[in-house]
């Protein structure tokens, strides 16, 4: 499974966005939430088991098209999330090349780094 992070805003609020290619499924995830994560984390789980602060997750709508790059980037899209242009080629090429255990850390106005695993 590929994993790609970035840092933007969604409603004027600094949110955190990993999305990737898992190879056993062949599908895209999706997941944001508020606030900035090192390391990939996407922060803190309620004692009821929820995530506090999620914005967005592609497994709560497992009836969308998650093999399609275009699915991701429609609900990107309906949200008004801008995300740097490497991470949409980044994703296209796991996909292209069944890529998996790919980290990396995407910037609007730099160069992509490789996260630590």
């Amino acid at each position: 499974m590929s994993r790609h992070l970035t840092r933007t805003t969604y409603k004027g609020v600094t949110v955190t966005l990993l999305a990737g290619f898992d190879r056993q499924l062949q599908a895209f995830f999706l997941c944001i939430t508020k606030g900035v994560y090192p390391n990939g984390s996407t922060g803190q789980i309620a004692p009821c088991g929820c995530q506090v602060n999620l914005i967005y997750d592609s497994t709560l709508e497992p009836q969308l098209n998650w093999q399609d790059i275009n699915t991701l980037l429609e609900k990107l899209l309906g949200l008004d999330i801008k995300i740097p242009q490497s991470l949409i080629d980044a994703l296209y090429l796991d996909q292209c090349f069944n890529a998996g255990n790919r980290h990396m850390a995407h910037f609007m106005n730099a160069e992509p780094g490789y996260l630590p695993t």
